[in-house]
């Protein structure tokens, strides 16, 4: 498997190492997947420590709040009993929105692999080049 960095910074290379070993890649469609993973990743990573910074910060809101409705009646009450339910909606809507990216990562990735597993190490330069595998020149045995 090739790194994916060296396809990005030098898709040419790749290009003509696939073209070499008579190899048949769509690097525009692999290219345009990986900008796309890339994409939900950075998303999906952006999302997740949301959630961690939200959790910290709201958990012990909501404990304190659970605490004080014991002793709470009337208005102050259902003020109170509001207030807990805004701060457990807003994680369910994080963890909702981490799974849509989720889901989306899934979709990409098989064909994002598949099309990475295709790509074949660029020859050596000093490599001859033959026309195909018949026209390959046998250098030495061992």
């Amino acid at each position: 498997m090739i790194d994916i960095r060296q396809l990005r910074e030098n898709p040419e290379r790749f290009r003509q190492g696939a073209r070499d070993k008579n190899a048949a890649v769509d690097f525009d469609r692999l290219l345009t997947l990986d900008t796309e993973r890339r994409e939900i990743l950075q998303k999906l990573e952006s999302k997740r420590a949301e959630q961690n910074k939200l959790s910290k910060e709201i958990g012990p809101q909501i404990g304190k709040l659970k605490g004080q409705l014991k002793g709470m009646e009337g208005a102050a009450r259902t003020t109170a009993e509001a207030q807990l339910t805004e701060l457990e909606a807003k994680p369910i809507a994080l963890k909702g929105e981490v799974a849509l990216l989720e889901d989306a990562l899934r979709l990409v990735e098989p064909h994002w692999n598949d099309l990475l597993l295709r790509v074949p190490q660029p020859p050596a330069a000093d490599i001859p080049r033959g026309a195909d595998a018949s026209g390959n020149v046998e250098l030495r045995t061992w």
